[in-house]
């Protein structure tokens, strides 16, 4: 009678996980054809993948599969939150990245870790003399064709979160103790060049023994961080224009809210899984530089075809005492740019494009190049060709 029990407790048991996997495999496709909780999961970036064209060729055959496999993976049912369960799992228990371009490091810190980017700050991808010489002749390229008509040229690098935070990495990605590219790049400019290269690290390292000036789950720094390095930029500002003094944080309102996770979170498919607070730093009893935009376009920028998203931004101030500028920044200046348009008269700022057309038409006292650390392991940016023809070059 126990023996009888016990096969038909098997049984029972041996059905119901039989029930359990099907239900497993069916709900998926039953889930993509209702269209339940299908699609790509905030922050992942991208176009879904699309259905690929059949077609009788050998080489259209052979890759059939593996498109089709990519369009299947990109809308089969309860996608977002089977998604959102194996990162968490991955992440929160076993300490594991979901995405090859993110470490995952002490304490919930994420990190950007695409090409070399841990390596450089390990000190383990280096520059050679020849790369070092490149960036030396781009920027004094520009350097000398803005001072040829009376401009000046400040070039400012920032830091990754991986440089400012290096013992918050996994102790297996400690540095080596040999110097960065950025620290590379500094060394050679100070004694082979006459341009400045801005090195905002020793204020942020100063800042972040009081508080966070990154963010856990994101590439960019915070608002604290931001204002850190606006002043030493505004304090370099300061050594030519005496009407530019930087602010005070006292002068603020820094306050923290809480959010939901930043861009490294997001390519982990957990945008939505993780909560950090977020420290803001507003303008307090005044309002920030006004911000007209298009209204203040010139002709010149009129006829460029910006990209949709990432055109133009003008900042204009009611002070004559103030310098203007063309400020040539990437995604790390929109938290600077409201409280370093307070010093500029007038200021234009172009997404990652070094424009002369719009240079030499706005004429300003100053071009500063913003840039992330990031783009020094890459090959150096080509100059415009009215620049390289300034230098006879082709």
């Amino acid at each position: 009678m126990a023996e009888r029990n016990r096969t038909t407790t098997r049984s029972i048991t041996d059905v119901l996980l039989s029930v359990v996997f099907v239900l497993g495999i069916a709900l998926p496709f039953v889930g993509k054809f209702l269209k339940w909780d299908t699609g790509l999961r905030p922050g992942e970036n991208r176009r879904r993948a699309r259905m690929p064209e059949f077609a009788f060729s050998r080489e259209r055959l052979e890759a059939w599969p593996g498109k089709f496999e990519d369009y299947w993976e990109d809308r089969f049912g309860f996608r977002k939150s089977l998604v959102l369960w194996h990162s968490l799992i991955r992440t929160h228990v076993f300490g594991v990245s979901t995405s090859s371009d993110v470490v995952v490091g002490r304490d919930g810190w994420l990190f950007y870790a695409n090409g070399h980017v841990i390596d450089d700050c390990r000190g383990m991808y280096p520059f050679t003399e020849a790369e070092l010489r490149r960036w030396q002749h781009v920027l004094e390229a520009r350097h000398d064709w803005l001072a040829s008509q009376g401009i000046r040229f400040l070039f400012v690098v920032v830091p990754e979160k991986s440089s400012i935070y290096p013992e918050l990495l996994p102790w297996h990605l400690k540095a080596v103790g040999e110097p960065s590219r950025l620290d590379q790049l500094i060394a050679h400019m100070r004694e082979h060049s006459h341009v400045r290269v801005l090195d905002v690290r020793p204020g942020l390292l100063g800042a972040k023994k009081k508080g966070p000036v990154y963010r856990k789950t994101d590439t960019h720094w915070n608002d604290v961080g931001a204002f850190v390095a606006y002043r030493q930029i505004a304090r370099a500002l300061s050594e030519t224009y005496e009407a530019v003094q930087p602010s005070e944080l006292s002068e603020f309102r820094v306050f923290t809210l809480v959010g939901e996770g930043g861009d490294l979170a997001g390519l982990m498919g957990l945008q939505d899984g993780y909560q950090e607070e977020r420290v803001h730093v507003r303008h307090r009893g005044k309002p920030p530089a006004a911000i007209p935009g298009e209204t203040e376009f010139t002709p010149v920028m009129r006829k460029i075809a910006w990209p949709r998203t990432r055109g133009p931004l003008v900042t204009i101030v009611a002070d004559d005492r103030l310098p203007t500028a063309v400020v040539v920044r990437d995604s790390f200046m929109v938290q600077i740019q409201p409280f370093l348009s307070d010093h500029f008269r007038r200021a234009v700022y172009l997404w990652h494009d070094f424009s002369p057309e719009v240079i030499v038409d706005e004429k300003p006292d100053i071009v500063i190049y913003e840039t992330v650390e990031r783009v020094l392991l890459g090959v150096p940016p080509l100059n415009p060709p009215v620049i390289a023809a300034a230098r006879g070059e082709r």
